[in-house]
């Protein structure tokens, strides 16, 4: 597949699992990721409840993938998981969430992905998202399109 679910001025979004792309990418200034947790939550036909192991493998090959893709590495982990994503990620930054924890857009766990994108947008930066399921990436191509009118008078 490997084609671009959306791409407009600088920011590009892949409706894939991130294996498949991530070879397909040069170099890049900064990884951003929310992986999936193995907690058994639905997400699309994605499978979260692997076998330890298994999921252990996963997360070791995608942050290797990352690695060699940027220095700077930014993970969203749950409190539940720290000390694996601490283990796996020990030069990476982690940004760790509460369970449940919501986000401003609509309470749901993608937040993360659309703020990562917005704000690129906004700075003028090149960014590149994946995202497994059509649904949140749908979500953000809709949040991408929304703009903020200029409301200074003009002179």
């Amino acid at each position: 597949m490997n084609k671009p679910y959306y791409d407009k001025n600088g920011i590009t979004i892949y409706c894939e699992d991130c294996r498949n792309i991530f070879p397909l990418l040069g170099k890049v200034d900064l990884v951003i990721t929310d992986p999936p947790y193995n907690c058994g939550k639905e997400y699309d036909g994605y499978k979260d409840d692997l076998p330890d192991g298994e999921y252990k493998e996963i997360m070791q090959s995608i942050s290797d993938s990352c690695r060699k893709l940027a220095a700077n590495q930014f993970w969203v982990a749950p409190r539940y998981k720290l000390e694996f994503f601490q283990s796996l990620l020990q030069d990476s930054h982690l940004i760790v969430i509460r369970r449940g924890a919501s986000g401003p857009f609509r309470g749901g766990w993608s937040d993360q992905f659309e703020i990562a994108l917005v704000a690129g947008k906004k700075l003028g930066r090149r960014c590149i998202g994946i995202e497994q399921s059509e649904k949140y990436c749908e979500i953000a191509v809709k949040r991408l399109a929304q703009e903020v009118m200029d409301l200074k008078e003009s002179v």
